[in-house]
Order: structure tokens, then sequence, then C-alpha cells
């Protein structure tokens, strides 16, 4: 994201005001798994004993069962890679594409 990029989205988060910080982090080359990865073992690294990490991934649902191949490659990724962290929870939000 580009900083005007970044300030539109900040703006937007804060008229909806979810009650939720919303944390924007810069990403080289649009990559996003390894950002978010290390965004979250950082987290990791300062939580309390019983404290839980909380990942929504959005997700579209295609009309075609094969369109999914073409979507939702990232979170299939971070899903794989934090199942095995006893302190992440990884929740889908299914979002419908609509016409």
């Amino acid at each position: 994201m580009d900083e005007e990029s970044s300030r539109e989205v900040r703006e937007k988060w804060q008229r909806w005001d979810p009650g939720v910080e919303l944390i924007v982090r810069y990403s080289p080359y649009r990559t996003i798994l390894e950002p978010i990865v290390d965004f979250v073992n950082q987290l990791r690294e300062k939580r309390q004993p019983g404290d839980f990490i909380t990942i929504l991934i959005p997700e579209f649902e295609t009309r075609r069962w094969w369109h999914r191949l073409l979507h939702n490659q990232t979170g299939w990724f971070l899903r794989t890679y934090f199942i095995f962290h006893q302190d992440v929870v990884v929740s889908v939000v299914p979002f419908h594409l609509q016409k």
C-alpha cells in the first residue's frame, strides 16, 4: 500500500468504528504472508499466559467451485501455517461475491 491508500483505509475504519484497533503494515511488492506472520510472531512474544491471538481471514465465496482455485490462496496458507500454534485462533469470514 502507498501512503494515500493507507490514509483512505484508516479514514474508512474510523467512520465505521468497530471498536477494534486497526494496524496498517507496509508490505513491499504486495507480499502479504511474511508481514502477517512476522507481526503475529511479534504479538506472540508479548502475550501473557492464557492469551490468544485471533486472525480473521476474509474469504470470497465464489459461484463455481473451480473459481476457488483462483481465490483465497493467502487464507489457505495462513490457516495452514498457524494451525500448529496453540495460542493462535484462525477464523474465516465468508464474503459472497455479488453480480
